[in-house]
């Protein structure tokens, strides 16, 4: 197919950016005739549009390559859209943090699809159920109900969302391995003070002295550390809570917009 009759349409790159390097990359492979997959590309009926093989696209056009290998497929843009979320799991450069949060609010941003359990995206997206669960909780939108299929009738099922016990457990060992590192740094500082003291050219009445000023100071040093970490968490749990509000007053404000256009198209 020709280069020039692929569709770039913005709403089918599932990536949050394009690494230029990797295009660089790819392109200098090109050129010493390296042979890459082909580009997976939807046809509609009118239009043909690039689902996978972004970077290889780009590294075609700047190798100067104007046929390339295709793999096409037929349906809508819409069909397009979903199949795009899948691709890139297992091929080209790594999905990042960004990237598959971007996909996940793909589904979370459709009027219907957001209406699909998190294993249902999971086996869709190729992403794990958790990570899912992770940008739901991000933006309020956990599920208590799920629909399930059993004995072939659509029921509502009633989900956990939590393992209280595997929390707790968890938070105890971090806390109880906190704990242990935190003594062993404290009885390295007291070691390292006295090693200090017995090391100075003084009288034991100088050193006496030295020492207690010592601990005066590792004492207030603490209790500065700890007031740093306290202002530290309150300000990061705030600016946490702070993105998290605008992230869902953004993605409410999107669904009211989708829902808005499909009742003027359903002539509502």
């Amino acid at each position: 197919m020709k280069l020039t009759d692929i569709v770039l349409d913005p709403q089918l790159q599932m990536r949050d950016s394009l690494d230029g390097e990797l295009i660089n990359e790819y392109s200098e492979s090109i050129k010493e005739g390296s042979k890459f997959p082909p580009l997976e590309v939807f046809h509609d009926g009118s239009s043909y549009f690039l689902v996978d093989g972004w970077h290889r696209y780009y590294a075609y056009k700047k190798a100067g390559i104007a046929d390339v290998e295709v793999k096409l497929h037929k349906g809508t843009l819409r069909a397009a859209r979903l199949y795009a979320t899948g691709v890139n799991d297992d091929h080209g450069a790594r999905r990042s943090p960004a990237t598959k949060r971007k996909i996940v609010m793909v589904y979370l941003d459709d009027v219907e699809w957001a209406e699909w359990s998190s294993r249902d995206i999971a086996k869709h997206s190729k992403l794990s159920h958790t990570f899912i669960e992770k940008v739901r909780k991000s933006l309020g939108l956990q599920k208590n109900v799920v629909k399930s299929v059993q004995n072939g009738k659509v029921v509502e099922v009633k989900v956990n969302r939590k393992n209280e016990d595997a929390v707790v457990q968890e938070e105890a060992f971090e806390d109880e391995v906190a704990e242990k590192m935190a003594a062993i740094v404290e009885d390295n500082e007291v070691l390292t003070r006295r090693l200090a003291v017995a090391a100075m050219e003084a009288t034991d009445d100088e050193k006496k002295l030295a020492s207690e000023q010592l601990e005066e100071m590792a004492s207030k040093i603490k209790g500065l550390e700890a007031s740093n970490h306290a202002l530290t968490t309150r300000l990061n749990t705030e600016l946490n809570k702070t993105s998290d509000m605008l992230d869902q007053v953004k993605y409410w404000k999107r669904r009211a917009e989708k829902a808005e256009k499909k009742l003027k198209e359903a002539g509502l």
